[in-house]
C-alpha cells in the first residue's frame, strides 16, 4: 500500500516539478520544417513591420497602440504534390497567443475579415493592422494557412509590448448600437459556468479515486474485465450509482440552464458567420520573360554557396536585369548598396529584347545552415525559389525556378552528416 501511495505521489508531483525547469520558446518551429516544403509551397516579398513612429530594431509600442504589418506572399505554382492542394487559406499574423488584437486585414484591396479561396500561383498584397494586447517581448510572422496542409509563415520579427498605465480595452458596437468591450464582455457568465463544471468533474474524479479503490489496486482493476462492475470486489457499490445519477442530472440542469440563461440574457444572437470569397486579382505587369532551368543547381557546403544557372530570353520591349532572388522567407539583391543578403548575377549587363542569356546566380550566405534551407538528405532535394526581373520602364516579372540539387557533400559545414 505505501509503495502505491508513494509510486503515485511520485507521478502526481513530477511533472509539477519538472514544470520548474521549463524555459520560454522564442520560436514557430519554421526550422523544422523540411526546406523543400518551404521552398516550394509560399514565397514572402517585401514584408515590413510599421508603427506611427517607425525605428530600427524591435518593434516597441504600448497597450492599445497599432502597428501594422504588410508585404506580397505567392502560392508558388510548384506546390508539393505530397500535401493537400492550396483550395482555401487564412491569411493572419503568428506569435504566442493573443498578444495582439487585429482591427483590420486587407488583401488585394479589400476587407478580408475571413478565409479566401486560393491557387497556384495567386499572388497576394496584403495588410494587417493589431493593436499591442498583451504586455512583453513576443515573436510574430504574417503567416498563411492553408486548409489540409497548415501554415506557412513569413518573416518574423520581435514585438515588445508595455504596459500604457490603463486596464487595455477593445470597445466593439453591436448591430443593436450598444458598445461593449470585447476583453471583458461576457467574462462573468463563462467564468461561471467553467468553474460550475469544473467543480462537477472534480466531484466525479474524486468519488472514483479518493474514496474508493481504483487507484491504489490498480493491478486488480486491471483483471476486471470491461463489462463487469467488479461487485465481487467492492470496487462499484449501490449508492455508486446514486452518485452518477445525481452527478448526470446536475450536467444536465448545467447544460440547459446555461443555455437559457445565455438566450435570456444576450437576444437576438446570430450565428459566427463564414465569409469566403475569390480575392481581387493582384497588379500583374505585362510578361517580358521567358525562363529555363536546364541544369542542375549547385550547392558547395564548404563555402555555404549556392549556384542557380539558367536561360533567359527578354521578350520585352525593353532591357531588363535581375533584381532579386527569393526563396521562402530569405531574400537576396543584386544590389550591392541595398545592405541585406546579396544575388550575384553573371554576366551582370542588361537583356536586351529578343536576347537569349545564360546566366548564373551565386548566393553565399550561412544562412542556409542556419535557416535549414537547404534540402540535402531529405525526400525532395531540389531548389526552388523566384526571380525578380526589371526592365527600364519599371515593370517587374517574378518568375518561379524549380532545378535538381547537387550538393558537393552530404555532411553539413562542421562535418557531421544530414541524415
Amino acid at each position: 500500500m505505501k509503495t502505491c501511495k508513494r509510486l503515485i505521489a511520485v507521478l502526481l508531483l513530477g511533472p509539477v516539478l519538472a514544470m520548474g525547469w521549463v524555459v520560454s520558446a522564442y520560436a514557430h518551429g519554421e526550422k523544422a520544417q523540411e526546406a523543400f516544403l518551404r521552398m516550394q509551397t509560399v514565397a514572402f516579398f517585401d514584408t515590413k513591420y510599421a508603427t506611427d513612429k517607425p525605428e530600427p530594431g524591435d518593434i516597441t509600442l504600448k497597450q492599445g497602440e497599432e502597428w501594422t504589418v504588410e508585404g506580397t506572399m505567392k502560392i508558388l505554382e510548384t506546390w508539393p504534390k505530397t500535401i493537400d492542394e492550396p483550395e482555401v487559406g487564412y491569411i493572419g499574423v503568428t506569435t504566442q497567443g493573443p498578444v495582439s488584437i487585429m482591427t483590420e486585414r486587407v488583401v488585394n484591396g479589400k476587407n478580408t475579415p475571413h478565409s479566401i479561396y486560393l491557387d497556384r500561383g495567386d499572388v497576394f498584397n496584403y495588410k494587417m493592422k493589431l493593436q499591442g494586447r498583451r504586455v512583453g517581448r513576443w515573436h510574430v510572422h504574417p503567416v498563411i494557412g492553408v486548409q489540409g496542409a497548415g501554415s506557412v509563415m513569413g518573416p518574423g520579427r520581435w514585438l515588445t509590448v508595455e504596459e500604457s498605465g490603463t486596464p487595455f480595452t477593445f470597445p466593439v458596437t453591436l448591430m443593436n448600437g450598444e458598445t461593449v468591450d470585447l476583453e471583458n464582455y461576457g467574462f462573468s457568465l463563462v467564468w461561471t459556468l467553467n468553474l460550475l463544471g469544473l467543480v462537477l468533474g472534480l466531484w466525479f474524479m474524486w468519488h472514483w479515486t479518493v474514496p474508493r479503490a481504483t487507484v491504489t489496486r490498480l493491478m486488480i482493476n486491471l483483471k476486471i474485465s470491461m463489462h463487469d462492475t467488479g461487485d465481487d470486489f467492492g470496487l462499484i457499490q449501490p449508492k455508486d450509482y446514486k452518485v452518477m445519477d445525481i452527478l448526470a442530472v446536475l450536467t444536465i440542469v448545467l447544460l440547459v440552464g446555461g443555455y437559457w440563461y445565455g438566450a435570456a440574457t444576450y437576444p437576438g444572437g446570430i450565428p459566427q458567420q463564414v465569409i469566403r470569397f475569390v480575392p481581387p486579382e493582384a497588379h500583374a505587369d505585362p510578361n517580358f520573360v521567358k525562363i529555363s532551368a536546364t541544369q542542375q543547381a549547385k550547392y558547395d557546403v564548404a563555402e555555404h554557396t549556392l549556384v542557380l544557372p539558367v536561360e533567359v530570353t527578354n521578350t520585352g520591349s525593353s532591357p531588363m536585369t535581375v533584381t532579386r532572388f527569393n526563396t521562402s522567407t530569405l531574400v537576396f539583391s543584386s544590389n550591392a548598396s541595398s545592405g541585406g543578403r546579396q544575388v550575384n548575377v553573371e554576366p551582370s549587363d542588361a537583356i536586351y529584347p529578343n536576347e537569349t542569356k545564360s546566366l548564373t546566380l551565386t548566393m553565399r550566405d550561412t544562412v542556409w545552415e542556419e535557416e535549414r534551407m537547404m534540402p540535402i538528405g531529405e525526400a525532395l532535394m531540389s531548389v526552388t525559389g523566384v526571380v525578380t526581373f526589371e526592365n527600364q520602364d519599371g515593370q517587374k516579372n517574378r518568375i518561379t525556378v524549380q532545378m535538381p540539387l547537387n550538393p558537393s557533400s552530404f555532411t553539413d559545414y562542421s562535418g557531421a552528416a544530414y541524415f
